[in-house]
């Protein structure tokens, strides 16, 4: 009898094992490649380590050699630990990020319309905050970029330094540099007509060997009749503050005739146009330690003293209030209709670095600013 019997596999006999023993050849597949990944970081480890260090040098693993490190006495580009430290943290951020947008892919748009976002919104499925996100998200995702051809004189520049449009979006104030030292500007007139937005480019006839810091429309005697420029000088020439006409950019034969232009002997870092109907003909300049409101009529100045530099600046429109930045960190307001300076503290709140932007809301109840680390404040309500 037991000769005769026949061994039955155990396979059989466990209708789940062989389940099981394709589940452990898997996790021993994914061990190898996990191991096999390690083994070659830890080799690139290794090599890192077996190298010895050589006073002076250093040790590059992948071109397997040495190199002298350049101290920064005497050197443009100086090579040391430290730099080659920094070098080695932006490697692995950068990998660090890629990781991430890897792990985090973008959802599409098809999923979420505005259509289906208004009914969930209207059976109270979306929150208010939520909805005002997403409604913006969508906005901007569906714009279409445009590439706008520029043609007439000089349309063969490259790149612009700072442009600033109107409030129409018609005409564009356009600045490149020519060098070290000079730099050049003018005005660009968009043509929507057409399908593809062209722009026509009109440069006036002089250069200026002072840097242009900060620029803005002004409505002196018409609706952006006027640019307001501040301009630093070099080591030969002094700042100042510019006011010019917008018809003195245009060529000969299309130009009226020019107003006048305005020059201040002022160092300003930013400048500022007040669009207040009780104050539509001030402009505010950002000085060393202080900000300074002129009235173009009467040549009325007001001074209004900082701790440090003011770097960023905006006016309210419906009031008479001037929000300055300075390059502590400090955000003022300041209420152009007191005199005497026993009214309520300006001081409104400070940023961890050195103020860049400061934007006013629609209702002018909540102000953002930006700060020299690349940080957005989050906005926050101005108590009358």
């Amino acid at each position: 009898m037991k000769s005769g019997c026949k061994r039955v596999p155990a396979s059989r006999l466990r209708p789940g094992s062989q389940n099981q023993s394709l589940q452990r050849a898997r996790e021993d597949s994914t061990d190898e490649a996990a191991d096999a990944a390690s083994d070659g970081s830890l080799e690139e480890s290794r090599d890192t380590q077996d190298a010895p260090d050589l006073p002076g040098f250093y040790y590059d693993p992948e071109r397997n050699r040495y190199f002298r490190l350049l101290p920064g006495h005497n050197n443009f580009n100086p090579l040391t630990n430290s730099s080659l430290r920094r070098q080695q943290q932006e490697k692995e951020r950068l990998k660090m990020v890629e990781e991430d947008n890897r792990c985090h892919p973008k959802v599409s748009d098809s999923r979420c319309t505005i259509s289906r976002l208004v009914e969930r919104r209207r059976v109270g499925l979306q929150g208010p905050q939520s909805y005002c996100r997403l409604m913006h998200e969508l906005k901007i995702s569906g714009m279409r970029k445009q590439s706008v051809e520029v043609t007439g004189a000089e349309s063969d520049v490259e790149a612009f330094k700072l442009i600033k449009a109107d409030s129409r979006c018609e005409r564009l104030f356009a600045l490149y540099d020519l060098g070290p030292g000079f730099c050049k500007y003018g005005l660009m007139t968009l043509d929507w007509k057409n399908r593809s937005a062209q722009a026509q480019l009109w440069y006036n006839h002089y250069f200026t060997n002072r840097m242009v810091k900060s620029v803005c429309w002004a409505s002196l005697t018409g609706q952006d009749s006027h640019l307001l420029l501040s301009l630093m000088g070099y080591v030969d020439t002094s700042g100042c503050v510019s006011l010019l006409p917008a018809s003195l950019f245009l060529p000969d034969d299309h130009a009226k005739r020019p107003g006048q232009v305005y020059n201040f002997k002022q160092m300003a870092f930013t400048c500022a146009w007040s669009r207040c109907p009780q104050i539509d003909h001030s402009f505010s300049a950002g000085c060393p330690r202080k900000a300074m409101v002129m009235d173009i009529v009467t040549t009325q100045q007001q001074h209004f003293h900082t701790l440090s530099d003011v770097l960023a600046q905006c006016f309210a429109t419906q009031a008479p209030l001037l929000y300055s930045g300075s390059r502590s960190g400090e955000v003022w307001r300041w209420d152009l209709r007191q005199r005497s300076r026993l009214g309520p503290k300006p001081f409104l709140f400070r940023l961890s670095s050195a103020a860049t932007s400061l934007s006013l809301l629609s209702d002018e109840n909540y102000i953002v600013a930006a700060d020299m680390a690349g940080k957005v404040c989050h906005s926050i309500f101005l108590e009358s």
